[in-house]
């Protein structure tokens, strides 16, 4: 008899990510953490994040921290005037007085050394009014079986972790964080196979959300 408790995981909705992102944001006064989004930041073009976001809520609104001092000099020349350099581990002390209505924070936290510092990091500067909006790849996702069925493992150099519904729950409760909503994400991006596998995959996830690519959470404290 196993030990190990099992979860249910909810039939929730699945959405495009960008467009989510930009739907929550817009208007708003913003955080963006990991705003350069380096070392793709030049390569984006206009599909950089951070000049996506600034098309849905004015500019003075809109403020980003990013640890690459390069990238935040970027971000700078690119005319973007609320652009910090810093550790989203240690914001306290570069944030202190601003009321944000939505901070972003959009597949980091699988890079960041220490997760739960990390969250404290972000409850530190929060108001009640704050929302979380937390993206991460998903644990589960079809692409990563696919992947694992020839023997790889698809993954970015610097992703330190992995979540699915349960853990990614558990871990913003454990930092006294309420989700008020966890759903998932599709990326439908690409030409040819490419984007005809992401396609049939985004069809897929209204039989089984659990295979989407990745999880998005709106959380407050």
């Amino acid at each position: 008899m196993s030990l190990t408790p099992r979860f249910s995981i909810p039939n929730v909705r699945v959405v495009l990510r960008v467009p989510e992102i930009l739907r929550l944001c817009a208007d708003k006064k913003v955080l963006h953490l990991g705003c350069a989004d380096m070392p793709y930041i030049l390569r984006r073009g206009e599909d950089l994040l951070h000049k996506r976001l600034a098309k849905v809520t004015d500019r003075d609104k809109l403020w980003g921290l990013d640890i690459s001092e390069e990238g935040v000099r970027i971000l700078s020349e690119m005319g973007f005037g609320h652009v910090v350099h810093g550790d989203v581990e240690r914001m306290r002390a570069e944030f202190p007085q601003i009321d944000f209505d939505i901070i972003l924070a959009g597949e980091i936290i699988e890079h960041v050394a220490n997760p739960g510092l990390f969250l404290k990091s972000i409850t530190s500067i929060m108001s009640k009014k704050t929302e979380l909006v937390l993206t991460t790849p998903n644990a589960f996702a079809f692409k990563q079986f696919l992947h694992s069925m020839m023997w790889r493992e698809k993954v970015h150099e610097d992703h330190n972790y992995y979540f699915s519904y349960r853990t990614l729950r558990q871990l913003l409760e454990k930092f006294d964080l309420e989700c008020k909503e966890i759903y998932y994400y599709q990326e439908v991006e690409g030409h040819g196979l490419s984007r005809t596998l992401d396609n049939v995959i985004y069809f897929m996830t209204w039989i089984s959300p659990v295979w989407a690519d990745g999880l998005i959470v709106r959380a407050t404290i």
